[in-house]
């Protein structure tokens, strides 16, 4: 998984996002099946009450990672800047034998090194 995908479910988790369903329809996230748009470039969050500062827990995942677009309760709008799939974060299994991020990361810094290699790759 790419390290964008990593600090975006980090942050899920971090929020008390259990699962989340990156651009697939995926049954195990009933909002994932029944989003009229269907799963392609979207991120879908369960449960769908996980709220923060009153707003779905997912759309502030997604924020904090620079890709916050639009989106629709438990729903939000990621473009392709995600690795697709279904990740179940009640295990570690997700985390693809990473560590998890330290409480308190420079997850800006993080952005920032990742954002350099995406601009660098571009213009080679």
């Amino acid at each position: 998984m790419n390290d964008r995908t990593f600090i975006f479910l980090s942050r899920c988790k971090a929020y008390g996002i259990k699962r989340v369903a990156i651009g697939v329809a995926d049954r195990r996230i009933k909002t994932s099946v029944d989003f009229v748009f269907g799963g392609e470039g979207s991120a879908f969050q369960s449960p769908i009450g996980r709220e923060y500062n009153g707003w779905p827990a997912i759309w502030q995942a997604a924020e904090d990672v620079r890709i916050r677009r639009c989106g629709n309760h438990g729903q939000t709008e990621v473009a392709n800047w995600l690795d697709d799939g279904f990740y179940d974060l009640t295990t570690d299994a997700w985390m693809d034998g990473r560590k998890p991020l330290k409480r308190g990361a420079d997850i800006g810094a993080m952005l920032d090194e990742i954002e350099a290699a995406e601009a660098l790759s571009e213009k080679l």
